[in-house]
């Protein structure tokens, strides 16, 4: 019984840990903005990104199919 128990317990918890990476997403209104100092040491860079995380308007991380396609359209 005690095994079975315990069967079960890892078995949930092997679950949970399987599911929870699904809805933990990247909130980019979460990240704290840099203080004034430390955006001081850091202006905008004066050359012009094409890859797909740097285009205008872009709040989150590139996704593999992105990538891909900038890949395949560049190499």
């Amino acid at each position: 019984m005690a095994r079975s128990v315990a069967r079960l317990v890892v078995s949930l918890l092997l679950l949970v840990a399987a599911w929870a990476p699904t809805v933990a997403q990247f909130d980019p209104a979460k990240v704290p903005a840099q203080a004034p100092g430390v955006a001081a040491l850091y202006p905008e860079p004066r050359v012009a990104y094409t890859t797909p995380s740097f285009a205008p308007g872009r709040a989150d991380f590139t996704s593999h199919a992105e990538l891909t396609a900038f890949l395949a359209t560049t190499i």
